[in-house]
């Protein structure tokens, strides 16, 4: 059945067809692939496979119960009855909200990293790292601001500019701003995962990967104190000369 409606779709698709014909072609098709379904489920019970027989028959059922409302709803003007296509609607995010959230993702300067290759980290800071990020918080926490912070991959509500950079003693420093010409030190981070940064960093290097507003105050990062940011920290081992060589000196 999945091979004759992907066949159907490939060649519908070289036609410039609306959408309600379209959907009344795939609908025609979709009727005859469970016919022959349904004739599967036919050999199924008289080869006596009757486990295999009744999913066959489920499939059909629920096949047919979707044909149904496709027919009421382009091939008719009536209401099809036990619809639940509405609240199955509620459930999935509308195309105002899919909008949205494609206007306001952006591709972040950061890059891309492996989530399996990435830490939470905690981040210290002095009383004029605070200041600033409080200043900077509330300033993206503006209305003409905040639609335009980029959404991340994990779906979080991202500061627009971070960087991590190595301070002239080898800690690892956080720097943090509405643009890079902006950008200041928000703090240090002192832990990666469970481990003490200090123990790791001879054996690996680190990258910010992510620097994004807790889901529970997206709309209110005016709100946000510095131990709540979402911090993860991408790592990977340093060429193996390179750490023989520190351990030397």
């Amino acid at each position: 059945m999945l091979t004759l409606l992907d066949t159907v779709s490939h060649i519908l698709g070289y036609f410039n067809i609306n959408n309600k014909p379209l959907n009344m072609a795939w609908t025609i098709a979709a009727f005859l692939g469970d016919g022959y379904l349904a004739y599967i489920t036919f050999l199924a019970f008289r080869n006596g496979l009757y486990a295999r027989g009744a999913i066959y028959l489920a499939l059909v059922l629920a096949f047919l119960y979707f044909i149904y409302l496709n027919f009421m709803y382009y091939f008719t003007k009536k209401t099809a009855k036990f619809d639940i296509s509405p609240k199955i609607a509620k459930l999935l995010p509308s195309e105002e909200q899919t909008a949205e959230r494609r206007h306001n993702t952006a591709v972040l300067g950061n890059g891309l990293f492996d989530p399996n290759e990435t830490l939470p980290a905690h981040i210290s800071a002095t009383p004029d790292e605070q200041a600033f990020f409080q200043q900077l918080m509330t300033t993206l926490g503006q209305d003409n601001v905040l639609p335009q912070l980029p959404i991340n991959a994990a779906g979080h509500r991202s500061l627009p500019y971070f960087t991590l950079s190595y301070t002239p003693t080898g800690e690892l420093q956080v720097i943090a701003g509405t643009n890079q010409l902006t950008a200041q030190p928000i703090g240090k981070i002192d832990r990666v995962g469970f481990g003490n940064v200090n123990d790791l960093a001879d054996q690996y290097d680190f990258a910010l990967a992510e620097l994004a507003i807790p889901e529970a105050k997206k709309d209110h990062p005016d709100q946000v104190d510095l131990p709540e940011l979402i911090v993860s920290v991408a790592y990977q081992p340093k060429p193996k000369t390179m750490s023989r060589e520190k351990r030397k000196h």
